[in-house]
């Protein structure tokens, strides 16, 4: 949580982006871990930087989400995008925004933006239990 609320604030971007180039910071135990994870080989083929796009979000964050619908980062793919645009927050609570991300992991197959799968779900901090 305070690595994504400190991309977004020097940034000013309403996300903070991850990859295989971030295996460094110390938010990871194990470089060699979050490069098989974020950088992986499969079938021949690497899943560099290029391919593999992590974005994380405040959760419930009404103005940061906003940001978010207006101005998506041109990795988003269509579908993503659109599933954005059209999503609302389901609970205002702002004491979740302390306990939860939202996470959207992109991974592109093709050379196109469209190219791509996506997943999303929500990481919480254990001390919410």
């Amino acid at each position: 949580k305070q690595y994504v609320d400190n991309e977004i604030h020097n940034t000013d971007k309403p996300f903070a982006q991850m990859d295989a180039s971030h295996c460094n910071l110390p938010l990871f135990g194990d470089k060699q871990v979050c490069e098989a994870i974020l950088r992986p080989t499969i079938n021949n083929v690497t899943y560099d930087e290029t391919r593999i796009h992590v974005f994380l979000i405040p959760y419930n964050d009404s103005e940061v989400w906003d940001k978010l619908q207006k101005s998506p980062p041109e990795e988003f793919p269509a579908s993503l995008k659109k599933q954005i645009s059209e999503e609302r927050i389901k609970n205002p609570d702002p004491k979740l925004q302390d306990y939860l991300l939202k996470i959207y992991v992109i991974v592109r197959w093709g050379d196109q933006v469209d190219d791509s799968e996506w997943l999303e779900g929500v990481i919480a901090d254990e001390t919410i239990r």
